[in-house]
């Protein structure tokens, strides 16, 4: 089994909700952070991935860091360090689905498979980047 990584230092932004004009057109507003966020996952994994498009059976595996806010964190003498009523997890907004289909779109669009139907085994998680650790996300593929 071939192996790509692909890490791309971007604040992750989930794939919107697409709108529709009066005469049946769908779209994104071209002013959405999702814009930037794509490219920049295009960027990488023509940079990082395969050489070629893959064909066949391809297993995914992404993994997305947030920066913790500033609640979390304590202030005074406390400051840089985590609260212990931080959460662990991060169970909020934005949903790993909505995460994962933007990821996908930019990795088709880059020409790494042909289709995301062939995306067989696909595995996502989410959590809090550690104290100075930047965001981002980590994509592994397998073919």
């Amino acid at each position: 089994m071939t192996t790509y990584h692909v890490t791309v230092p971007a604040l992750p932004i989930a794939q919107p909700r697409q709108r529709h004009t009066q005469h049946g057109r769908n779209y994104v507003p071209k002013s959405h952070p999702i814009h930037a966020f794509k490219a920049a996952v295009m960027a990488a994994c023509r940079e990082h991935g395969p050489e070629t498009t893959l064909e066949g059976p391809v297993w995914l595996h992404v993994a997305f860091s947030f920066p913790r806010p500033k609640s979390h964190m304590g202030t005074g003498r406390n400051a840089g360090k985590l609260k212990p009523s931080a959460p662990v997890r991060h169970v909020q907004r934005p949903d790993v689905d909505n995460l994962a289909k933007g990821v996908m779109d930019a990795m088709t669009q880059a020409g790494v498979w042909r289709d995301d139907d062939q995306i067989v085994r696909l595995i996502v998680a989410k959590a809090w980047c550690d104290p100075g650790e930047m965001p981002g996300v980590m994509i592994e593929v397998k073919t």
